[in-house]
């Protein structure tokens, strides 16, 4: 009983602390007139705050720049990736789910999220719509207890990959990246694979390093083809609950969770 009043009185404390800064910053006149108005709601929202707040482990300053920055980084950096219609061709993924979240945690609890880039024609999902696509999979995760309290584990499929999907990393997408992902969800982002990776993409990645921050470049796994599955994830990750696609044993729709494309039918 203590811990569960410890708990409700660090979250209530927390709550006050964000909805004073927020209030500071409000008063300062700083921000865009869209930003203000999205602070100004998200105030009222105890729920959101809170979410923040416990991705964030409690610590209020942290989990209220996460908030600003999620703030700006949707209405005034890269509003193109937050846009209020979705484009058509997301509704593709129900039927055919090169990306998304898969049904089972790893031994950590920790959710997996993945993407199938063998099967990613940039023709039909530039970069820019898949991003779309992953921003909503990352609101889903804010919803999900497992997502927001123990973080996720991202793994990309890269055989096969040709130059037309290397330019689609550009460094202002991948900067894009980091920004939304890393300084503006309060999701933790605990281990990122890239297996199966050809030359060609590796060089990408390695012109690109220098624009991550030390502990993305600690959590990311660059393996190149031909690797044993076991020996590729540790031992969190059983092969039993991945897809096929990513070196597990299971069908891509026996693997993936169908309720992070609701997004989809709004």
């Amino acid at each position: 009983m203590a811990s569960v009043h410890g708990s409700l009185e660090k979250e209530g404390e927390g709550l006050l602390e964000i909805q004073r800064l927020n209030k500071e910053f409000l008063n300062s006149n700083k921000a865009s007139d869209s930003v203000r108005r999205y602070l100004e709601e998200a105030s009222e929202n105890e729920d959101l705050l809170l979410r923040f707040l416990r991705g964030r482990k409690y610590r209020s300053q942290h989990a209220w720049d996460t908030l600003k920055r999620y703030a700006e980084v949707r209405f005034d950096l890269y509003p193109e990736v937050f846009p209020e219609a979705f484009p058509e061709v997301l509704c593709n993924l129900k039927e055919n789910p090169i990306l998304g979240v898969l049904k089972s945690r790893d031994s950590l609890g920790r959710r997996i999220l993945f993407t199938d880039a063998t099967k990613w024609n940039p023709d039909q999902y530039p970069m820019e719509v898949f991003t779309i696509a992953f921003v909503q999979l990352a609101e889903g995760l804010l919803l999900d207890e497992d997502g927001l309290n123990n973080g996720f584990v991202y793994i990309q499929q890269c055989s096969g990959v040709g130059m037309k999907l290397v330019r689609e990393y550009s460094l202002r997408a991948i900067r894009r990246l980091v920004n939304v992902f890393w300084y503006a969800f309060p999701l933790k982002i605990k281990v990122i694979y890239y297996v199966n990776v050809p030359t060609i993409l590796s060089c990408a990645f390695e012109i690109a390093r220098p624009f991550l921050t030390k502990k993305i470049k600690e959590r990311l796994h660059i393996v190149g083809p031909g690797k044993d599955p076991q020996q590729v994830y540790d031992e969190t990750i059983p092969l039993d609950i991945l897809p096929k696609c990513l070196g597990g044993t299971l069908e891509i729709h026996e693997a993936v969770d169908s309720s992070f494309f609701t997004f989809l039918t709004s």
